[in-house]
């Protein structure tokens, strides 16, 4: 079904069904409110933008790379959702309809999350020492694990981790590291940092696999310090998608 005329028009349908291939071309703008095909070996082919509260369908593709999917409500995929370098597919929820089949970003994809917050008291932190803090009743630094765990009621993955480091009297420059640990057995690192001073922890590249039920807590190893720092506070947040 395709449209012509050389010209920019705006087609607006209440439903659109179709047994061949829909094709819009660069200068056509096509607004429905409900989009079905007939058979499952067609697709939807746009080179400008496809418009849907609800678009149920097996494929959609674009022509060219620069334009976007845009949906006010939800996908539903029967095959692979694949989205191109330069293109932008922005929807409120996606699902498929079919096991087997992935939703696949050549370029970033814009997902919903959450930021869980957690921070520290000011405390004097010893040499060679682990402590532990998350969010709970102890909100200081402590030597003792399962203080302070942050639970998930819902399957994710802790994405990224932005955590300050504050002292009210500088210590000197040794290597302090910090980790997210999983459920009491697994560390991941978020990053190592030798400056004295302020300094933020950050890692924008985990990929720490979550489940309903479990825990984390953030966790710092200290050096043997030449002078160490006082009255240390950290806080900051982790990123879960």
């Amino acid at each position: 079904m395709p449209f012509g005329g050389g010209r920019t028009q705006a087609v607006n349908v209440s439903g659109l069904i179709w047994d061949a291939n829909l094709i819009v071309p660069a200068g056509f703008l096509i607004t429905v409110d409900h989009i079905a095909e007939t058979t499952g070996a067609h697709g939807v082919y746009i080179n400008n933008i496809l418009r849907a509260i609800e678009a149920h369908h097996d494929h959609i593709a674009e022509q060219t790379g620069a334009h976007g999917i845009v949906t006010d409500n939800n996908l539903y995929c029967a095959g692979d959702v694949n989205v191109g370098a330069a293109s932008a597919l922005m929807v409120n929820h996606i699902w498929e309809r079919s096991a087997g089949h992935n939703i696949v970003f050549d370029n970033n994809s814009e997902y919903t999350g959450m930021m869980i917050g957690v921070n520290s008291n000011a405390v004097n932190l010893a040499d060679s020492t682990t402590y532990y803090f998350g969010i709970g009743a102890y909100t200081g630094l402590s030597t003792f694990a399962l203080l302070n765990r942050i639970f998930f009621a819902k399957d994710g993955a802790i994405r990224r981790a932005d955590i300050n480091w504050y002292e009210s009297t500088a210590g000197t420059n040794e290597n302090v590291s910090m980790y997210i640990r999983l459920n009491d057995t697994t560390d991941t690192l978020i990053q190592t940092l030798g400056a004295a001073g302020n300094k933020t922890f950050t890692n924008a590249a985990l990929t720490i696999a979550v489940a309903a039920g479990d825990f984390i807590e953030l966790k710092i190893i200290t050096p043997a310090w030449a002078t160490n720092p006082l009255g240390v506070a950290v806080g900051g947040a982790v990123y879960v998608g």
